[in-house]
């Protein structure tokens, strides 16, 4: 969201203090309040109890030209055949018509006539005071207070929003700048009691012309499809169609998303992947409609603006209308041997390194050429070195002095197109012929924030938007459910949910750090959380992980995404586990049934949230609550679990490390084996004056599990958990106690051990 402050002069040049009674110019009833706009042209909102919202001293609108601020100082009511329209005056002479339609909670304003003395800078359309103690939505920009709702909503991309004060008070503000287009101008005024939001804002939507998708004809955002998790399927070839259906099916998820570089070949004009799907579209096809006979929805990952090889926009002769960065010329000719390009000054503006994934790349088009450099050299002789020649395939050719030299743009690994461009519609339309041929009913625009080359996102407002409208307006599908990375107030619109995605590696540290945005911000803005991408992939990560991802499902009642490929999937110990306990949080989070407070519990304590430091984080580790569900379906139970950190089983076997356990904690025991030749034949924890020993062996990829009085489970790559007699209850006393662990015969390898500890704390769910 943009965010400026605006001046005294732009917001409030009255006190708003003593104010006197202003004539009405114009009445508009919304059934749900009546708005009022005066003969000066303020504008307030009467509710049915009779409170009242808006200010009688603040003009509605506003003319910014010449670095002067314009205002409104009339409104005239003009009522032709039934069409109602407003005429606003200004101090110098300069005149705006609104078109002015309503309907029950709202009134759409569109700017049919805007006449101005001078050629504008910015457009203020409309202003809205609101109590100073409200609460503020940004993304919608609205504001609740004492049960009611109003939201200033744009409807069209080139506008933008924030929340003004100047200490006097609060205000929804509206703007355009001419720089992204002063016109067109469309939005709407929603007032209502806050429990009808939801039902006002989709009504707004279809009035406004706005997209408003509906799943089975619910609005998205409050749809029951929303709140289902779903099967990130990465790398997936149709011979695997049995292996990823088992999977979909086991995890009790409603849709598949198949990752850009499984269903795609080439970006750009996204044509199927015929590697991976006889045919190509044929064989992508057929796939989809057997995961929709077996039940399932599919949708297809892209990243919105790539353009990647083997695409011919990209090669073997790259488009002038892909995204560049910086240019210079060449100082001198060269031929197709020449590692230096030389220019005739620094290259400064240029990239001083590739930067990877993170980074803008040092790949330059010279003629149809691209090159790859290395580095610039900053320092006589100017230009760049170690230049790879005939970059992604393209034809090495000698290049005449004074020749332009271009980088071209990369974001996330890939290039992109300019979206300002017309190359940007024809990639919409090749995205959209294979999209609605495949009748795919999701899609998820990663990338979607990093555009136009500007990585601070200063204009991320206008392109996010623009980006995401100019691919949803060519698709057949108009209720499609889509995600992407990132959005804005206008593809708020679009989005069925956000999403916090890319979780692996300390998948619970990549939680905590993304939980800020998770609670009543998701709430105020009525956005749905999809709690994210979680990787199958490391299978160092343990089921714990999973289980304290799932509490905050609950705790936030969120969706997720499990992101595996079958090949993975089929590597990791925990996967059949992991789906069974995602089918298992899922059903109980949508039966309703977890009480608040447990909920609450769920919730991640602000203090683990944001980017932190790994020896920060992990000083707060005891801010951490973490649950085990227990118990058979409608007789579930949350017990209270903390791990110790996992300790490393040195060359003998063994292990020697410090514990604290807490009050009346039952203890539990865990051991991987990552690598050795030979299983390793259990093992014992010698600690207190006690000792618990692992009775089964444990092999290279393999966990062994023991909690007190459940069977002892082992869990190997591929397969079900084996169970063996259950472990043994022991008493252990609090407080801080070393551990010994050692095989139970002589063994090298690379090994790992942890403890577990179950306080008494337990919530049974009603």
């Amino acid at each position: 969201m943009y965010v400026k402050s605006l001046s005294m002069s732009w917001l409030f040049p009255f006190m708003l203090g003593a104010i006197q009674a202003v004539a009405s110019a114009a009445e508009f009833d919304l059934k749900t309040a009546t708005l009022s706009v005066s003969e000066t042209s303020a504008a307030t909102l009467k509710f049915a109890d009779g409170t009242v919202w808006g200010s009688e001293a603040q003009p509605a609108i506003a003319l910014e030209a010449d670095k002067k601020v314009v205002r409104s100082n009339s409104a005239k009511l003009l009522d032709e055949n039934g069409v109602r329209r407003l005429r606003f005056g200004f101090e110098d002479g300069s005149e705006a018509v609104f078109r002015i339609d309503t309907g029950e909670g709202f009134a759409v304003f569109r700017l049919e006539k805007l006449d101005t003395k001078t050629k504008p800078e910015k457009f203020r359309p409309f202003l809205f005071v609101i109590p100073n103690d409200a609460t503020y939505a940004g993304v919608l920009n609205a504001a609740t207070h004492a049960g009611k709702f109003v939201g200033l909503i744009l409807a069209e991309i080139n506008m933008k929003h924030h929340l003004g004060n100047d200490g006097h008070g609060k205000a929804l503000v509206l703007e355009s700048w001419a720089e992204f287009g002063i016109e067109p101008i469309v939005f709407g005024l929603v007032a209502c009691p806050e429990t009808k939001a939801s039902e006002a804002i989709p009504a707004f939507e279809v009035a406004a012309g706005l997209p408003s998708p509906r799943f089975d004809g619910v609005w998205n955002k409050i749809a029951p499809q929303t709140k289902r998790s779903y099967f990130f399927l990465t790398y997936f070839h149709e011979k695997q169609f049995d292996d990823a259906l088992a999977i979909a099916r086991r995890g009790n998820f409603e849709r598949i998303l198949i990752l850009q570089n499984s269903w795609c070949k080439t970006p750009g004009h996204y044509e199927v992947n015929d590697k991976n799907f006889s045919g190509g579209l044929p064989g992508l096809q057929a796939i989809i409609k057997r995961f929709n006979d077996a039940g399932f929805k599919v949708g297809f990952h892209l990243l919105g603006a790539s353009i990647d090889p083997p695409d011919s926009f990209l090669v073997p002769k790259p488009e002038d209308r892909l995204l560049y960065g910086p240019e210079i010329e060449l100082a001198e000719a060269v031929d197709g041997k020449t590692a230096f390009l030389p220019t005739p000054t620094a290259p400064t503006a240029f990239p001083k390194e590739d930067g990877g994934y993170e980074g803008s790349g040092t790949v330059l088009r010279v003629g149809d050429e691209l090159i790859k450099y290395e580095k610039p050299s900053l320092e006589s002789p100017f230009g760049f070195t170690n230049c790879k020649r005939g970059h992604l395939g393209t034809v090495v050719t000698s290049h005449p002095k004074g020749e332009k030299v271009r980088q071209l743009y990369r974001a996330y690994g890939y290039h992109q197109f300019d979206i300002d461009s017309t190359l940007f519609d024809e990639v919409a339309t090749n995205l959209a012929k294979t999209v609605n041929a495949c009748n795919v009913e999701m899609l998820y625009f990663d990338g979607s924030e990093w555009l136009q080359g500007n990585r601070s996102n200063d204009d991320h407002w206008f392109y996010n938007p623009k980006l995401l409208k100019g691919f949803y307006d060519k698709l057949a599908n108009k209720n499609i459910f889509i995600q992407a990375s990132s959005f804005t107030p206008y593809s708020w619109h679009i989005i069925a949910r956000t999403a916090s995605a890319d979780g692996h590696g300390d998948l619970k540290g990549y939680l905590d750090e993304r939980s800020p945005a998770f609670g009543s911000y998701m709430a105020r803005n009525l956005l749905p959380l999809d709690i994210g991408w979680y990787y199958g992939y490391d299978t160092d990560s343990t089921l714990d992980m999973y289980e304290y991802i799932l509490g905050a499902t609950i705790g936030y009642d969120s969706s997720l995404s499990f992101q595996v490929s079958v090949d993975a999937a089929q590597k990791h110990p925990f996967t059949l586990p992991i789906l069974d306990m995602i089918r298992r949080f899922e059903k109980l989070r949508l039966s309703g049934r977890v009480p608040e407070e447990m909920k609450q519990r769920l919730h991640i304590d602000p203090a683990l949230g944001g980017k932190q430091e790994p020896e920060a984080r992990q000083r707060k580790l005891s801010l951490r609550r973490e649950y085990r569900l227990l118990g058979d379906e409608g007789k579930e139970v949350f017990q209270r679990v903390v791990y110790s950190p996992w300790f490393d089983v040195d060359a003998t076997g063994s292990a020697t490390f410090s514990v604290e356990i807490p009050e009346g904690a039952s203890v539990g025991v865990q051991l991987h084996v990552k690598d050795g030749a030979e299983a390793l034949e259990g093992g014992t924890f010698e600690l207190a004056g006690q000792t618990i020993t692992t009775p089964t062996s444990c092999a290279k990829g393999e966990y062994v599990f023991l909690w007190p009085g459940e069977p002892v489970t082992k869990y190997s790559p591929g397969n079900e958990p084996s169970l063996h007699a259950p472990g043994p209850a022991v008493p252990i006393l609090s407080g801080k106690h070393d551990v010994k662990f050692h095989a139970a015969k002589s063994w090298t390898g690379k090994a790992r051990v942890r403890l577990s500890f179950q306080p008494p704390e337990r919530y049974e769910i009603p």
